[in-house]
């Protein structure tokens, strides 16, 4: 199998912190976005603790069978899926108790979406309103659900997508990595094609650039460029937020 990705974070044009942070590995075919919250000091701390113990887990989980002097045995699984969705249960934990002894991050959380990509699968974990987006055949389609206030109203029927997206709570998320010790996780795997091509991608890109805009400009370029010009729509849509993409393509499967 072969991939290629490509990654930008950039702290927009009214933050003064990024809060974001991401990983990629195309040699542990290992992807992951993080949107941090908790203010400054918060929320640039959880993300990066969830990325990088995620990551930690993961390549511990594929390099080695002898996992009990790092974890729980609960994380010995041949199911890639499920060891994905632990690592994020595992960083959720990490992140809270971390917060009980360093009263400045007291309700830090963030965001996660995660993928690895193993024998022809992709497999996802996922919680928060960030998202992960695959174009085949040049169509977009999202592939997790926001766990979100408005997503939830959008459900209900209460609110249209239009409206969800200058609604004055669209920032408010139901679930969280860190905010307490547990967290009910997001999990499921999909087939992969040759020339897929997979977005991981924080608030701050799909909140000010359209899906049409964002299939639009993956289907004219290539990965690095595609990255470029996303961060660079959503910086002139107003830029209000901090914004990561990720991207991953399926070269060969």
């Amino acid at each position: 199998m072969i991939l290629e990705s490509w990654g930008i974070s950039d702290i927009g044009s009214k933050r003064i912190v990024n809060e974001d942070f991401f990983y990629i590995s195309d040699e542990h075919h290992l992807y992951i976005i993080a949107d941090g919250m908790g203010g400054h000091a918060g929320g640039e701390c959880a993300s990066k603790m969830a990325v990088m113990t995620i990551k930690d887990i993961m390549h511990t989980l594929r390099n080695s069978r002898d996992f009990n002097d790092y974890f729980d045995p609960h994380f010995i699984s041949d199911d890639h899926g499920a060891s994905l969705k632990n690592a994020l249960e595992f960083a959720s934990t990490t992140i809270a108790t971390y917060a009980q002894t360093h009263t400045l991050l007291k309700g830090m959380g963030t965001t996660c979406t995660a993928i690895t990509i193993v024998d022809r699968e992709a497999y996802v974990a996922h919680v928060g309103d960030s998202r992960l987006y695959r174009l085949r055949n040049n169509m977009l389609s999202q592939l997790t659900e926001d766990h979100s206030l408005v997503n939830e109203q959008i459900k209900m029927g209460v609110l249209s997508k239009n409206d969800a997206k200058k609604h004055a709570y669209k920032n408010i998320i139901t679930r969280s990595i860190g905010v307490s010790e547990t967290v009910e996780v997001d999990s499921f795997h999909v087939p992969l094609q040759k020339d897929d091509l997979y977005l991981l991608a924080t608030d701050g890109l799909s909140n000010l650039v359209t899906e049409d805009e964002i299939q639009k400009t993956l289907t004219e370029y290539n990965i690095p460029t595609a990255s470029r010009k996303l961060i660079e729509m959503a910086n002139a849509n107003g830029g209000d937020d901090n914004v990561t993409v990720v991207l991953v393509k399926v070269i060969e499967v």
